[in-house]
């Protein structure tokens, strides 16, 4: 273990106050050059009208020595010069969080930086997919035995509360070119020096150039979808949300008024907080005597979302209304309206913060808009416009794309099959045998039930003990075309109820009865992996032998996973990880057809496996067929290890409607 040391800061930076020297210099370089760059800016975001970049920090070998400056971005002479470096090719970017630089370029500058090569922050992710932090600060102290810094500018690059709460991420922080001293200039310095020696760090015995090339690419699509952003209805959403603010006003008086209030008052006093999970435990559980089920890790009884549905008593019924009534203001609409500039939301999406190499979003996070919930799905999705009151919102969906990924890696000739003819159902199928129906009796919510409650549990590592109370419960709710309840139909076929569950002297759960429907789901589960997908099941039990065996696992698309992980991680991860990056390739491929072809429609969001577009009306089946393309036929081009078809589904809104209006399309 090395020890932390500090670098000599006027040796390890230099502060100029003038950078028009220096970049005339870097510009008369001998090409090739490698040059990592990093900005100080007013802020995280730079959609907000009064952002800037204040100074810029650069770090090269010119000649046989390192210099590393940082210099004031301020007046069209130096900015003129770093124009040109930024549109040289030949100069070759380095960057820790290239799209920050990249998108604060063509927001303050006005140009796309070309030349990328390197952002270490994305490629500390590859190196380890499961590295707990791959910000600068912690990499440099990881990586180069830098102590943290130990200086007060941090207090001038941070927001104010206020702010923040009032703009998100857009906010500006207390940074302008007057308060701009040597200290942030020789931090700016610092930055892009551990930025730099990263890079050659990271280069040394690398082996990921593929993945690496393909993440660059990646991100400098995803940067142009955040360029153009997704219109939001403010007016909407405003009224939206004091809608809610009166339905939960009116859900709490109805609390406040209950004969119970006065016993839980005089328990908490002036501490009374119906929002207190503690409180709600000692409401149910000691002051009402319901039974807990399940405890938290700290030993309180649960009171989640699925407890309070279970309990049959007024007061747990207005909490859960009131909880899904808060998760919708400050989950969706909220975040929405902060981070609106002019009617626009710009979301981040980030490719260095997930270990399965999968993207995710932030500032708001678009991609989890609730597709099936009935009620705030589509209450969010009206809210979200095209980018145009002529174009039309539309939606491009991959169909069931991990579980084609998935028998790429297993090649189960089962499930193959079920992938290659589509008269058959595997979800239907398995309706059929987990509640003993005819085909013609399997319903679309049945069949859900099927998908989402015991294939995909299964395929994820799930098993019958937690499975079965799930399913149970759906079946007392969905009826069968006689309205006879699933629950019905199979204790008319010899299923008691979900049943109790015994443990023997290992620890491990049995169910207590043989015709309960614990062990139906087990014998059923048993069945599934050794009867209908048993090649699945043994690529499940090699693939992990072989992770126990190496401690690693390289992905399809070229990707390592390493270190400690559950079994479900191992076997998911590969995956998971896989079909996003079949979809992240598509995209990178229609942004830039569409860009070449200077098309008028715009893609303005990815949500793992589908994109969003705002169309114009002229171009709709234009793109819609290139985006089948590209995304069924060219993409397994590029990947021969895709050994069954793609498909994808469309939907589209009529000329200015919400994302709620989307109806199915042909392609």
């Amino acid at each position: 273990m090395f020890e932390l040391h500090e670098l000599n800061e006027n040796s390890a930076s230099e502060v100029l106050w003038d950078g028009v020297p220096f970049l005339q210099e870097l510009l008369a370089a001998t090409r090739p050059l490698v040059v990592a760059f990093d900005y100080e800016t007013t802020g995280l975001r730079p959609f907000r009208q009064g952002h800037q970049i204040i100074s810029c920090g650069v770090s090269a070998m010119l000649g046989k020595k390192l210099r590393t400056v940082a210099f004031p971005l301020e007046g069209e002479a130096v900015k003129a010069l770093w124009r040109q470096v930024l549109q040289d090719v030949t100069i070759r970017k380095v960057a820790h969080n290239l799209k920050f630089e990249h998108t604060w370029g063509m927001r303050c500058l006005g140009v796309k930086t070309v030349g990328w090569v390197w952002d270490t922050m994305v490629v500390a992710r590859i190196l380890d997919n499961g590295c707990t932090s791959v910000g600068l600060e912690r990499q440099a102290q990881l990586q180069l035995g830098v102590a943290p810094y130990k200086d007060d500018t941090a207090k001038k690059l941070r927001a104010d509360a206020g702010e923040v709460e009032k703009h998100g991420a857009n906010a500006l922080n207390q940074l302008t070119f007057s308060s701009l001293d040597a200290q942030v200039l020789t931090r700016n310095g610092l930055d892009v020096l551990y930025t730099y020696r990263l890079y050659r760090l990271q280069r040394m015995d690398f082996q990921f150039t593929e993945a690496n090339n393909f993440f660059n690419r990646g991100l400098l699509a995803l940067a142009d979808i955040e360029d153009v952003g997704v219109h939001v209805d403010i007016p909407y959403f405003r009224q939206t949300l004091a809608t809610l603010a009166q339905e939960k006003l009116a859900l709490e008086r109805q609390v406040w008024r209950m004969p119970l209030i006065r016993k839980w008052r005089l328990k908490f006093g002036k501490k009374i907080n119906i929002a207190s999970v503690r409180q709600q435990a000692y409401i149910f559980f000691d002051l009402l005597k319901f039974k807990a089920r399940e405890k938290t890790p700290t030993g309180l009884p649960k009171v989640d979302d699925k407890v309070l549905a279970e309990l049959d008593h007024p007061l747990a019924a207005c909490i859960l209304k009131i909880r899904r009534l808060s998760k919708v203001q400050s989950t969706y609409i909220e975040p929405y309206l902060r981070e609106a500039v002019g009617g626009v939301i710009h979301p981040c999406y980030n490719l260095h913060m997930v270990s399965s190499y999968r993207s995710s979003c932030s500032n708001p996070n678009f991609q989890n808009v609730p597709v099936h919930d009935p009620i705030n799905g589509p209450m969010i999705r009206r809210g979200i416009l095209p980018c145009k009151p002529e174009h039309q919102l539309g939606e491009v969906d991959y169909s069931g794309l991990e579980v084609r990924i998935a028998a790429c890696y297993h090649k189960d000739p089962t499930m193959i099959t079920y992938i290659n003819d589509p008269t058959k159902d595997m979800h239907r199928d398995m309706a059929c045998r987990c509640f003993f129906l005819k085909t013609a009796q399997v319903t679309k919510p049945i069949r859900f039930i099927s998908k989402n409650s015991f294939v995909f549990p299964e395929f994820y590592g799930a098993y019958w003990k937690s499975i079965a109370p799930a399913m149970w419960e759906a079946a007392g709710a969905q009826a069968l075309t006689d309205k006879t309840t699933l629950q019905q139909h199979l204790q008319a076929h010899g299923i008691v109820g979900l049943g109790t569950l015994k443990m023997d002297e290992k620890g491990y759960f049995h169910p207590a009865t043989d015709d309960c429907f614990y062990a139906h789901i087990q014998r059923i589960e048993i069945w599934f992996w050794t009867k209908k997908f048993p090649v699945y099941a043994a690529w499940r039990k090699s693939w992990y032998d072989s992770y126990l065996t190496h401690g690693s696992f390289k992905t399809l698309t070229g990707f390592r996973c390493h270190g400690e992980m559950r079994r479900t991680e191992v076997i998911n991860l590969p995956i998971q990880g896989s079909a996003f990056h079949c979809l992240l390739w598509s995209l990178i491929q229609i942004q830039q057809w569409l860009a070449v072809n200077e098309m008028e429609t715009r893609l303005i969001g990815e949500i793992h496996d589908s994109l969003l577009f705002s169309f114009h009306p002229d171009e709709v089946q234009m793109v819609l067929k290139k985006a089948q393309k590209v995304m069924c036929e060219d993409v397994r081009r590029h990947w021969p290890w895709i050994i069954v078809p793609l498909a994808v589904e469309a939907e589209i809104a009529p000329p200015g409607k919400s994302w709620a209006e989307m109806e199915p399309i042909k392609i």
